[in-house]
């Protein structure tokens, strides 16, 4: 839509803001939207129904001091994240703003898009201080088409990543707690002296999480020794787990190479197993963490799943592909190799959806077009609930 600046218009609000509902626009949407967009919802509100008298848009131009270009821009963004909803009248000339009531801050932190750009935008530490702090019937008229900006699927894009993604999952303690560890605690408590880490950071807790990335990404007790003393902070005593966990992505060392191939190891171990002992990337370590821990798969379908993917496509993981069959296999609660298989040897049928061929994975599938088509799906399916 475009507006100008002779366009008439009118403001209805079915709801008044609560302090609940300044909250969430002052502390979670004003980061998102910017100061402008917030003044423009700010000035709609306090003029909604109102008596109606003959205001044109150049009026909200002038009290916010920005061009009619500038108010469009506004008024799109308000659109974008659900605040505002714009119909026009071409037989009149007429704009109406419908203001939409702010989410609340505890379904805002919910919201599967809204939550991971406000961790993008303030950062995962201000992210969980808020998180910790804060836990419309429209009249039906017919003459009016509703111009509302449908969400912009680039506005989401051009600010997430599939990295932001797994950086907005970050550490989580109930996550891992899941994981038995397979790591000598004891040899890295005697190696790890209280000058590499205080008595007061020497906790069952971080010891426990300390064995439990160590399993997962298949780290030995000298390299974990080095990468728990770098993410040791001496000067706050603080330890921070989730650069624990980037260090263990990201480096090359691991625990000596196993020779035997069984379907029990940890998955890392596992492909490095395939891989004859080459380390495991840091892109396909995260893969197999978000497989185990968010995906709940049992190790050996993991395990099953990596090594039939790297069988039959030139011994590449595929992480697209492989990460939409094992987001299959979890909907359908795969809990067994046996299952797994049944699952692959089974041929499509009319009234299936069919499943694409192993040998038919292309490695270079972008992920940011499989990232949309999730995102995309998730806003169609919150439109038609």
């Amino acid at each position: 839509m475009d507006y100008r600046g002779d366009n008439s218009y009118r403001i209805i609000q079915s709801q008044s803001l609560n302090s609940e509902m300044l909250i969430s626009l002052a502390v979670l949407y004003s980061p998102l939207i910017g100061s402008k967009a917030l003044a423009l919802y700010h000035l709609l509100a306090s003029e909604a129904n109102r008596r109606n008298i003959n205001m044109r848009l150049n009026r909200l131009c002038k009290l916010l001091n920005i061009s009619i270009d500038e108010l469009t821009e506004n008024i799109q963004v308000l659109e974008q994240f659900k605040l505002l909803r714009s119909f026009y009248n071409s037989k009149s000339n007429n704009c109406r703003f419908d203001l939409q009531a702010p989410l609340s801050p505890r379904k805002f932190l919910q919201h599967d898009v809204f939550s991971r750009l406000y961790a993008k935008a303030i950062g995962n530490e201000q992210f969980d201080i808020t998180s910790q702090l804060h836990g419309y019937i429209v009249e039906n008229e017919d003459a009016d088409l509703e111009v509302t900006s449908n969400f912009d699927f680039n506005f989401f894009n051009e600010r997430w990543s599939i990295d932001d993604e797994y950086s907005y999952n970050n550490v989580n303690k109930a996550k891992y707690s899941k994981v038995i560890p397979n790591f000598d605690l004891a040899d890295f408590k005697r190696k790890m002296s209280n000058i590499l880490m205080p008595q007061s950071l020497r906790t069952d807790d971080n010891f426990e999480i300390i064995a439990q990335m160590a399993t997962i990404f298949n780290i030995d007790v000298d390299t974990m020794r080095t990468l728990v003393t770098d993410s040791i902070d001496p000067d706050t005593n603080t330890f921070d787990t989730e650069l624990l966990r980037q260090k263990c992505i990201n480096t090359k060392k691991q625990a000596r190479y196993d020779s035997s191939v069984g379907y029990t190891l940890q998955p890392v171990q596992f492909l490095s197993n395939l891989q004859e002992g080459l380390p495991v990337t840091s892109a396909d370590k995260k893969t197999l963490e978000y497989l185990q821990l968010d995906l709940n798969l049992p190790k050996e379908v993991i395990n099953y799943l990596v090594e039939y993917v790297y069988n039959h496509n030139n011994h590449i993981i595929g992480k697209n592909y492989i990460e939409k069959v094992a987001t299959s296999w979890s909907s359908k609660g795969v809990k067994t190799i046996e299952e797994a298989k049944q699952l692959l040897e089974t041929k499509p049928t009319k009234n299936k959806t069919k499943m694409k061929d192993f040998v038919n994975i292309n490695a270079t599938e972008s992920s940011n077009q499989d990232y949309d088509e999730v995102i995309n799906q998730l806003f169609k399916s919150e439109e038609e609930a």
